[in-house]
Formats: C-alpha cells, sequence, structure tokens
C-alpha cells in the first residue's frame, strides 16, 4: 500500500495543535455571501425586505428564516404550471412538512381535464333523479311491486323472496370486496405519486442549492454556538441581482452589497478582529472566474478578510485533459490577489437521506434513494462552511488535539452487491497523487474517508 505523500508545497503551516496561546485568539465575523430568499426576481411585492447585512445565531436562526420566507418557483415535468413552495423553518425542507405544499393526483389531474358539456350534465341530473333507489330496486325484484294488491301464492311468494335475496347478497358482498380493493389500489397510486413529485423535487438543482445553503448556515451557526469570539453575518442577494452582480468585475464592484459591506465594515478594526468571507459561488480557470475572483480578492484586502470559496473538479481533471485551461488560474495563482484567497473542494454531504434506515418520515412510506441510486441524488453543500468552521476551532484557545479534523459529519451505511459500504462525507476521494496536484494548484483539499464519519483538511491557508 502506498504510503500518505509529505507534501513539499504548503498553503501554510500544516495544523499544530496546541500552539497557540489564548492572548493570540481573534475575534472572527464569518459573512456569507449567497443567495439565501430562492429564486424569485428582487422586485417580488412578497420578498420581505431585510437589512443589507444580517446577523444569524442560534437564537434568531429560526425567527430569520420565518422573517425571510424563502421562496421556490420550479418547472416540473408532471405539472402543468410551475410549482411554487414557501418556507418559514428549516423543517419546511423535511418531507413531513414539503409534502403539504405539493399538489393532489386529482389536482394534478384536474388542469389536464376538459370541463363537462352542459348538456350532458343536465343530461346525467336529470337521469339521476328518476333513478330509483336501491331499496325501490330490491322490493322491486321481491315482488312489492304490487304490494296493494294481496297475492294468492303467499308460500310460492315467500320462497322466491328467499332465493332472490341470497342471490342479490352475494352481489353485493362482492361489489363491496372490489370497491375495497380499488380503493387499495387507489391509495398506493395516490403515495407512489405522491413519493415520486416529492423526489423529484427534493432532488431539483434550484431545491438543493436553497437548502444546502440553509443547512450549510445552520451548520456553522450550531458549530460556533459556545464560542464567543465568533460571530456570523449573512448578506442575502436574490437570484437575479446574484447572477448579474458577478457578470463581471464591474458589475461585482457596482452591485449593492459590494457597497453595503464596505460601509459596515471598511473602517479600521482592532488588531484582535478577523474577517472571514464565505462565497457561495464554484469558481472555476476560466478568464471570467478569475476576474471575478480578483474583485473579491480586492474586497477582502480593504476588509483586510480571507475569502473562502469553492471549485470544483474541473481544475483537476484539466491537469492532463486541457493544460491551457488551467492558465488563466495558474496566472491568478502567482498574483498578489490570489494571497487572501481559499478555494476548497469537493463538496461535503449535509444531511442524511429522507427513509427509514436513516431519517424517517411520518407523515407517509418515503424512501428518497431507490436500490439504484447514484450520488447526484444526495444534498451536497458548500466545502467552504467546513474550511470556515475548522478556521474557528483552530481559533479557540481550548480544543480538540487533533482540531483538523471535523468529526460526526453525516454519513451512512449502505448495502451493494450484498456488501456494506460507508458513503464518505465528501463527494470525491482523492489520492495522494492527486491531493499533491491539489496543493500544487493552490487549492484546499478536504479529505474524507470509507471508515469513518469525520473530514480533515491538513492543508490550509492560516490566518
Amino acid at each position: 500500500m502506498a504510503q500518505r505523500l509529505n507534501l513539499s508545497v504548503e498553503l501554510g503551516k500544516k495544523h499544530q495543535g496546541g500552539d497557540r496561546s489564548s492572548s493570540e485568539s481573534q475575534r472572527l465575523k464569518f459573512i456569507l455571501l449567497g443567495c439565501f430568499s430562492g429564486n424569485r426576481e428582487s422586485s417580488d411585492p412578497q420578498l420581505n425586505p431585510l437589512p443589507d447585512v444580517c446577523k444569524v445565531d442560534l437564537d434568531n436562526f429560526d425567527d430569520l428564516i420565518s422573517e425571510m420566507q424563502p421562496c421556490l418557483k420550479i418547472d416540473l415535468s408532471e405539472l402543468t404550471e410551475p410549482l411554487q413552495l414557501r418556507f418559514s423553518s428549516l423543517d419546511d425542507f423535511h418531507p413531513d412538512q414539503l409534502h403539504k405544499q405539493l399538489p393532489t393526483p386529482q389536482e394534478s389531474a384536474s388542469a389536464e381535464r376538459k370541463e363537462p358539456d352542459q348538456t350532458d350534465t343536465q343530461s346525467d341530473s336529470a337521469s339521476n333523479g328518476s333513478q330509483e333507489s336501491d331499496q325501490q330496486t330490491l322490493s322491486r325484484l321481491l315482488g312489492d311491486g304490487a304490494a296493494t294488491t294481496p297475492s294468492s301464492n303467499a308460500g310460492k311468494s315467500n320462497a322466491n323472496r328467499t332465493m332472490v335475496e341470497s342471490v342479490v347478497g352475494r352481489l353485493i358482498d362482492g361489489s363491496l370486496k372490489q370497491h375495497t380493493a380499488g380503493s387499495s389500489e387507489q391509495e398506493t397510486g395516490h403515495s407512489e405519486h405522491h413519493s415520486g413529485l416529492l423526489k423529484n423535487v427534493i432532488h431539483h438543482s434550484e431545491f438543493q442549492t436553497l437548502e444546502s445553503n440553509w443547512r450549510g448556515l445552520d451548520w456553522l451557526v450550531r458549530n460556533l454556538e459556545s464560542d464567543e469570539l465568533n460571530e456570523v453575518f449573512i448578506v442575502d442577494l436574490s437570484q437575479d441581482e446574484w447572477q448579474r452582480s458577478t457578470q463581471s468585475e464591474l458589475e461585482f464592484k457596482q452591485s449593492k452589497y459590494y457597497q453595503s459591506l464596505l460601509k459596515r465594515f471598511s473602517e479600521k478594526q482592532a488588531s484582535e478582529q478577523k474577517f472571514i468571507l464565505i462565497c457561495d459561488h464554484y469558481f472555476n480557470s476560466s478568464i471570467e472566474d478569475t476576474d471575478l475572483l480578483k474583485s473579491f480578492s480586492e474586497l477582502g484586502t480593504r476588509l483586510d478578510a480571507q475569502l473562502l470559496a469553492a471549485t470544483e473538479g474541473g481544475l483537476l481533471s484539466s491537469v492532463d485533459s486541457d493544460p491551457a485551461a488551467l492558465e488563466p488560474w495558474i496566472r491568478f495563482q502567482q498574483s498578489a490577489a490570489a494571497t487572501n484567497v481559499s478555494l476548497v473542494l469537493p463538496r461535503i454531504l449535509m444531511r442524511l437521506p429522507y427513509g427509514e434506515q436513516y431519517d424517517p418520515v411520518e407523515s407517509f412510506q418515503f424512501e428518497e434513494l431507490d436500490d439504484e441510486w447514484c450520488s447526484d441524488e444526495l444534498l451536497w453543500g458548500n466545502p467552504a462552511f467546513a474550511l470556515a468552521i475548522q478556521l474557528a476551532a483552530d481559533n479557540q484557545s481550548e480544543r480538540q488535539q487533533d482540531a483538523a479534523a471535523l468529526a460526526d459529519c453525516p454519513s451512512f451505511a449502505y448495502l451493494k452487491a450484498r456488501e456494506s459500504h460507508l458513503q464518505p462525507c465528501t463527494e470525491s476521494l482523492f489520492t495522494d497523487q492527486q491531493l499533491e496536484i491539489l496543493v500544487e494548484l493552490g487549492l484546499v483539499p478536504i479529505v474524507g474517508s470509507r471508515r469513518s464519519n469525520q473530514v480533515r483538511i491538513p492543508w490550509y491557508r492560516r490566518l
């Protein structure tokens, strides 16, 4: 088995536990830039106006999401109209609450059905009005139609009545059984329709983005609960504003939130304070993204802040497949602007899958993952949250022996080919050679494991 490489390229010191006294601890201010209100437009009249910069902690987390009322409008092939969802708590992302906002099969079908013809409706009504009741029909069959006329064959009439009652009883009993079976099949169809629609909703890319943002924020706030040195702020950007402001360097610097951050935090701070910007954007090596990184870096410089953001596997794959695509990134990495920028990968698992074995749904039978599930169906989130928690742990005067390890991350065991496997907390597992390449590219890799539910970040830019 290959031994772990001793990487010669460092982004700072490899973590050494217990190497700093309490007097060196800094007050950290984490500022999250991202879309927390959903994909509605900023002009939406139902968009609750909030301060440009909101402070978040455990005490006001629930109030914040309730006041913000995040919304989503998503298109699904099963529905004729876009599905509109609204969230007032973190629990609203869970199927037990989310299913209440989904249309029933009858509601879905009603949009496709034509209204019945008025003439036919009137005809049916008239026909129904002239129909006799079940009791009248039974009486007629039993010969009670001429009840006022005495019958001379009373004995024969009673025998006929007994025989007919037996036949009719069997017919009614069979009809009830068929009705019960039909109702059971209808309920099963309703459950399957509801489960299928729910899966498509929670696996929709825009739903996953919004859910992972809020769960990442919750993860960060909970990890800082007992640390009075740290504070968390969010800058909410509607989707259209975020897309517009990240199209170019000029648009970014002219954006409302850029100016708000400078106004709020650019005053000279005490030396014991440090800002951490967490950006909800996955950067690649394109010229557009590296220019945008320069803008974020400039903002970080003016705030004396470190920028934490994410990147995907494209940089690593380009090393072999398309080295020329890395040139914009390499130029950026060699510039002064890269000093306060840390790009992290891969994505982190944000929650367990819903289902009886992992996170049960109480309202109805629901399994998020089928037997042949793939990793894209899991909820992955921005790895910059993990690095932020790592930096906060490293800043504490009293901490674990190995603060570079984040324990108790979401992970679960599953069966494949009759063998038990552990789903790592990270979307990808890197080989030693890949880790060396990533660090040489100036990236911050997060190391997952198939043996435990923890991640490690042994190489990162120190504050």
